[in-house]
């Protein structure tokens, strides 16, 4: 056991637990050849198979798709779980594969199920309309938000007990903090690995089977279980494969093409109907009503020299602007599969003129780095139906329909330039915020057109020099005085006001009932050596890393490579942060926690009233540099603290859980954000490390 600091001291004195096995190891348990491997190796395992999950399941149950951060807070909780089952004699192992079967069975059930909101209020979801790609299946069970949810919540929690089981269990082979650099290092290598695969448009058959040569080798005992688990690996790549084999898997979704529309091709993402490739050349009457409100845009400008087009999709806008006689047009699109669509099956062919140049890119991004000035910007009807990433519940499409979108928009405006914005809004308030977020920062008013039947959107607004405003007056009046304008500090265009809508609040207690009742269980009423620090440093740090993914998305977009860097980044801070504390232990140099405590409160504090509008405005470099500096330095002070707190704790496997559990806390407080802002989330964070620095430490 290493010797227990007094209480009066706060200096973290060289732990020599950390130059042998941890005191849960007992001789039996002495590292074998390949256990290094192995716990590096599950490691990777924990996070790919989340990633996996987060990629899989809101493409065939799409309301999961608007709680991501579900599968994530699910995962934590799971290999919590299991981290305190790690000592026990029953091996959870052998159960992976059938449970991952299972998920994969739950998604296909639920993609049948019609999901609704009943609570039908704050914020509106596209699941009170049957858009899904095989309606005619979806007209049988209906089951509210919450319970779906939820749902598969508990399955994914569950299905990671193994996962867990097995790193507690490796962990108690080494020193704690080579264990946590061998964590750290197979988490890295698993973010990495699906974010190439990502990128190379990876199916879930490849996901899937990478994860299942990792199962045989890490989980299987003995030929027996290893010929079971290969039979039960051919089982679940054939359920993958019967679930649908032609899709395209983009950075974001599940693409797939209809053919049989007569209108045009048919884009569905998460088997939901996301695009149309309408040909505007048929003289089908719908589709030249269409076409002529499309025109409307491009006729109120006052030249067509330049255009911009944002969200420019598969290329409607763009076939349009040429049409209409559009000299040069710049096409922004984050997701690259759309426009290799586009040129594949459009029927104008839009993407193959020469006065067109495609940017796969975020707009926001791009109106940052843009240094040219157009006649018109078109907003086409921008609803990416996802999240940003794995760390956070902001839409995609959330931070352009804010205040500072907008002004940005305008500064790439000529003298004479004009915005026009194409929307399809299902509640009242939506269409009245964006029409408040034109004629914010003085804007002039826009002109507001209500398309009485329609077809890819319903909402159109024009602004610009010499075209007429749309009034508001008497009741409509009283709607905009109580709205309250998206920023990007609360970007939230959805939400009637701020608040947590009562769906939220369904799912977060339930969560937190399920966390509960899981722990009784695996501990049967009975959890010793719980460590309330590393569980509130758990709590904070996943609220550090979502506010770095918010951070840096607006400073360089909400694109897959953006986040993909952030997460990477992050892990490698942490894994250079052990490296430096166990350097330390090695010199016998005292650190005091305390110190780093306190430096790591007033660097959040001080960020969260940094605008990061001062940043974005600087030339690139700049911006990667202090972006980089202001993500950086609270993760690396956190990455300092947590590895000289845990390795006081008096259990390595309890302690790891309690973090790990704690991170579900974070998860939930993450909400907070439509009450209170993106901002709370740094004030909260720093709230929960001054409580864990006046924690008494549990220590070995």
């Amino acid at each position: 056991m290493s010797e227990k600091l007094p209480e009066n001291q706060d200096i973290s004195s060289p732990n020599r637990e950390d130059m042998k096995t941890t005191p849960t190891a007992t001789a039996s348990q002495a590292p074998e050849k390949w256990d290094r491997l192995r716990l590096y190796l599950a490691s990777f395992l924990g996070l790919f198979i989340e990633l996996a999950y987060i990629r899989f399941i809101p493409a065939h149950v799409r309301v999961v798709g608007y709680y991501t951060n579900v599968v994530l807070i699910a995962s934590f909780l799971g290999l919590g779980l299991g981290f305190m089952i790690a000592s026990k004699k029953i091996r959870t192992e052998k159960f992976l594969l059938p449970l991952i079967i299972l998920i994969v069975y739950a998604s296909g059930f639920f993609s049948t199920v019609l999901t609704v909101n009943r609570a039908n209020g704050a914020e509106p979801f596209w699941l009170h309309i049957n858009l899904y790609k095989n309606a005619a299946t979806t007209t049988g069970p209906e089951m509210g938000i919450g319970l779906v949810v939820l749902i598969h919540f508990l399955l994914v929690a569950i299905s990671l007990i193994p996962v867990g089981q097995v790193m507690g269990r490796y962990f108690s082979k080494f020193p704690r903090l080579s264990a946590y650099s061998l964590d750290l290092g197979g988490s890295l290598t698993g973010v990495v690995a699906f974010g190439v695969l990502s990128a190379l448009g990876a199916t879930p058959m490849l996901w899937f089977g990478l994860a299942s040569v990792i199962i045989l080798f890490v989980m299987c005992r003995g030929w027996k279980e290893k010929v079971a688990g290969f039979v039960l690996s051919v089982c679940l790549l054939m359920m993958v494969w019967s679930m649908g084999s032609n899709e395209i898997w983009s950075p974001y979704y599940m693409v797939e093409l209809d053919s049989s529309n007569p209108d045009g091709q048919v884009i569905y993402v998460n088997k939901t109907l996301h695009q149309v490739m309408v040909d505007f050349d048929s003289p089908n009457s719908s589709i030249q009503q269409t076409r002529g409100l499309f025109e409307t845009a491009y006729k109120a400008a006052h030249s067509l020299d330049d255009v911009l087009i944002v969200g420019a999709g598969s290329g409607n806008d763009v076939a349009i602007a040429l049409s209409m006689g559009a000299k040069h047009i710049d096409a922004v699109e984050i997701d690259p599969v759309f426009p290799v669509l586009g040129r594949k099956y459009h029927k104008q062919h839009p993407y193959d003129s020469p006065k067109v140049t495609l940017h796969i890119n975020d707009a926001r991004a791009y109106f940052k780095t843009c240094k040219k000035k157009y006649d018109l910007v078109v907003f086409g009807t921008l609803d990416s139906q996802a999240l940003m990433g794995h760390l956070s519940s902001i839409r995609m499409d959330n931070y352009i329909y804010t205040v500072e979108a907008f002004q940005e928009a305008r500064n790439l405006l000529k003298s004479r330039g004009v915005i026009a914005v194409f929307h399809m809004s299902i509640k009242e308030h939506i269409y009245k915020r964006i029409h408040l977020l034109l004629t914010a920062n003085g804007g002039p008013p826009p002109l507001m057109l209500e398309v009485e039947k329609p077809t890819l959107f319903n909402y159109l607004f024009l602004q610009g020099e010499g075209i007429p405003g749309t009034p508001t007056r008497g009741k409509d009046q009283d709607l905009f005085n109580s709205l309250k304008i998206s920023t990007d500090d609360w970007p939230f265009l959805y939400l009637e006001k701020p608040s947590l809508p009562w769906h939220y609040g369904q799912v977060i207690i339930g969560m937190i009932l399920i966390a509960l009742f899981g722990s009784m269980v695996v501990t049967r009423g009975k959890i010793r050596n719980f460590d309330l620090r590393l569980f509130l440093l758990g709590a904070g740090f996943l609220l550090l890393e979502t506010k770095s993914v918010t951070q840096l998305s607006l400073l360089f977009g909400s694109t897959w490579m953006v986040n993909l860097l952030v997460f990477s980044s992050i892990l490698l801070v942490l894994f250079l942060g052990n490296l430096l504390v166990l350097k330390w232990d090695r010199s016998k140099q005292q650190i005091n926690t305390k110190r780093l405590f306190l430096i790591l409160v007033i660097v959040l504090v001080a960020s969260a009233f940094a605008p990061v509008s001062w940043v974005a405005g600087h030339h690139p470099l700049f911006r990667w540099l202090l972006g980089g500096l202001l993500v950086a330095v609270p993760i690396g002070l956190a990455g300092l603290i947590f590895p000289l707190v845990f390795r006081q704790c008096k259990d390595p496997q309890m302690g790891f859980a309690s973090n790990l559990l704690g991170a579900i806390l974070g998860g939930c407080l993450e909400y907070s954000t439509m009450v209170f802002g993106i901002r709370s989330l740094t004030l909260i964070a720093a709230l929960l490390y001054i409580v864990a620095s006046m924690t008494r430490p549990s220590d070995a």
